[in-house]
């Protein structure tokens, strides 16, 4: 197994255990760590890093928004770097007797392998966003060249059979 490989794998998997570090912008001189502690201890040898939490905001004015359901790893822009889609289950149509405050979104965080800043939050951005009307995205993986794909692709899908109007311009408008 190649030490990128590695990285790629511990980063992922802490990513999707953890959920805990508040972001720390590019260009920072030292990092910030969320108030909120780790969610769960290791029994075994490893290292264990939070990285963000629900509600953690304004990084490059993104948010950790609610029910992060889904997760998806791929190879980031620099080789020191990973590239985390994380989809958020949300909904405002009641669920349960509740709603959400926005509907469903897909945020990419951009992550630091680098000895010494692993899981460092280097950039983010909102690669779907809620206004784009979509319900409840529930699971989530990311496929690329070792499956067969030309290039990553992340699959993520709604779990509603909610009928809600569809705002003029969503990718989904023209779906009747």
């Amino acid at each position: 197994m190649t030490s990128r490989l590695r990285r790629v794998l511990l980063v992922s998997s802490v990513v999707a255990l953890t959920i805990a570090l508040l972001p720390v912008p590019v260009g920072a001189a030292h990092s910030f760590q969320t108030a909120v502690p780790a969610y769960i201890t290791l029994t075994g040898a490893g290292d264990l890093i939070p990285i963000i939490t629900v509600g953690d905001s304004d990084f490059h004015g993104v948010t950790f928004q609610g029910i992060p359901d889904g997760i998806g790893v791929r190879p980031g822009p620099t080789s020191d770097t990973v590239d985390v889609f994380v989809n958020h289950e949300e909904t405002t149509v009641p669920f349960f007797g509740t709603a959400d405050f926005q509907d469903a979104s897909v945020t990419k965080w951009t992550l630091s392998t680098a000895s010494g800043t692993e899981g460092v939050i280097v950039d983010a951005e909102v690669a779907i966003p809620s206004s784009d009307g979509f319900l409840r995205f529930c699971s989530a993986s990311m496929a690329g060249p070792a499956e067969g794909f030309s290039t990553y692709t992340f699959f993520t899908g709604e779990e509603t059979n909610d009928v809600v109007p569809v705002s003029p311009g969503a990718p989904d408008a023209d779906a009747g």
